[in-house]
């Protein structure tokens, strides 16, 4: 796990899978979850990867996920709408660890066994 929020009913996140390939799963109240997968296990060594979400517009509207590593664009999905509000009032934001409940397909807490050096999410 790199960074989660939310989890099983509701939630995204952004996590290496058992191939060491990035994922970023977003799960609308699991009812609909779309998940981008890079093709390539991630380098060794320091890397950047960064996920970006194009709205649409407005409150619930869907848009554009794109997923890269360093400025390789390695996957993109459309996703139909999001959360109007929040996730789930029991769920948390985690970094390194998911404490709560799977928002993709991964085992429970996950820890990351590499290092994270920085991490930055923005709200345009």
């Amino acid at each position: 796990m790199i960074v989660t929020e939310g989890g099983g009913v509701a939630g995204w996140a952004l996590y290496l899978d058992d191939r060491r390939r990035p994922v970023y799963t977003y799960n609308f109240f699991d009812v609909e979850r779309m998940t981008i997968v890079g093709a390539d296990p991630l380098p060794l060594g320091p890397v950047s990867l960064r996920y970006v979400f194009d709205s649409e517009g407005g409150i619930g509207r869907g848009g554009r996920g794109r997923l890269y590593v360093g400025k390789r664009l390695v996957g993109e999905a459309k996703i139909a709408r999001t959360a109007p509000r929040f996730f789930s009032i029991d769920e948390t934001f985690d970094v390194g660890v998911d404490t709560g409940s799977p928002a993709g397909d991964y085992p429970p807490g996950s820890p990351f066994t590499g290092e994270i050096r920085t991490l930055e999410v923005t709200i345009d």
